[in-house]
């Protein structure tokens, strides 16, 4: 026994080994960092260039105070449109509105077409293209057919080559 308690205080204390985790996505990301720090050296040109486009927005925000505020509004709409926001939605229109704007706008599109077929100037028309009915109504590639033709007493289908012609 007494060797075996000699065993137990001789015996080496095992040092843990120590492991070190790398984040593989916080490596990229340093890693990126520094080469960002490291390829855009400060220079005169760059300080230039920022100092323009701030100068420029804030003579444009000046200039805005001269307009109405109605355009104010919109031109301020447009700059955040152009920062990537939305579009404003559009207003509601009286029915009664809308239809006597869409009135003066068909007039002033005969006016127009009037004088030009007096100068002499004609425009193309689209033409319109006859779509098959089975397209219109978007059926895809089978269509029921059994309403084509007549049938007779043994219940037979008989069609004539104009009604294939025509519904196919």
């Amino acid at each position: 026994m007494s060797n075996q308690k000699n065993d137990f205080s001789v015996s080496k204390k095992r040092e843990p080994k120590i492991i070190v985790f790398k984040d593989p996505s916080r490596t990229l990301k340093s890693y990126k960092n520094k080469s960002l720090k490291n390829s855009k050296p400060s220079t005169e040109e760059n300080t230039e260039e920022i100092n323009f486009v701030s100068i420029a927005r804030e003579v444009k925000e000046f200039g805005i105070t001269g307009f109405t505020k109605k355009e104010q509004k919109k031109s301020m709409q447009r700059y955040a449109e152009h920062l990537g926001a939305r579009k404003k939605k559009q207003q509601k229109e009286p029915y009664k509105l809308l239809m006597e704007r869409m009135k003066a706008k068909k007039k002033k599109e005969d006016k127009i077409k009037s004088m030009e077929q007096s100068m002499g100037i004609f425009k193309k028309k689209k033409k319109e293209v006859n779509l098959k009915l089975s397209t219109k109504l978007n059926l895809g590639r089978w269509v029921d057919k059994s309403s084509i033709g007549n049938h007779d007493k043994n219940n037979m289908m008989k069609i004539k080559k104009n009604a294939i012609k025509k519904n196919s």
